[in-house]
């Protein structure tokens, strides 16, 4: 238990629990296309996989981002404001970005159904329910 407790401390509980939302997210998401291309037909299944990727390329860029602003705020005081690097900024709004065009061109020019690419950005909110569940049943405090 003492181990659990200094473990959660440190951030290297936090980092193995961003990486299991990332491949929890190409898990679920993977997998799901696989049960839609069987029910539904390939390009519905491709949809949900190609959502499925923009999810989790998105998860990522937000994760680098944040791990971009996480040393200005500890180093920080606590009225300072520490300079960010555009870059950062770029990451941030660029994600949203980069979601909205691949929506547009995996919909308009590739045919696939938008509704199954909606439901493969959804499945970052799957990953994250299970990585929630997984700490709650592991004794996360």
């Amino acid at each position: 238990m003492m181990k659990m407790v200094q473990e959660k401390r440190s951030g290297d509980f936090y980092s193995r629990a961003v990486r299991r939302i990332g491949w929890l997210t190409l898990l679920f998401g993977l997998l799901a296309a696989a049960i839609v291309t069987i029910r539904a037909g390939r390009r519905t299944g491709e949809g949900v996989a190609a959502g499925t990727c923009l999810a989790w390329l998105s998860y990522h860029w937000l994760d680098r981002a944040t791990e971009a602003l996480l040393p200005k705020s500890r180093t920080s005081g606590e009225f300072e404001n520490p300079p960010v690097s555009q870059r950062v900024y770029l990451q941030l709004i660029g994600r949203y970005l980069l979601i909205a065009l691949a929506a547009y061109v995996i919909v308009f020019r590739f045919n696939l159904p938008a509704l199954s690419v909606l439901g493969g950005l959804l499945a970052l909110g799957a990953g994250a329910m299970a990585e929630g569940l997984y700490e709650i049943f592991t004794g996360w405090e």
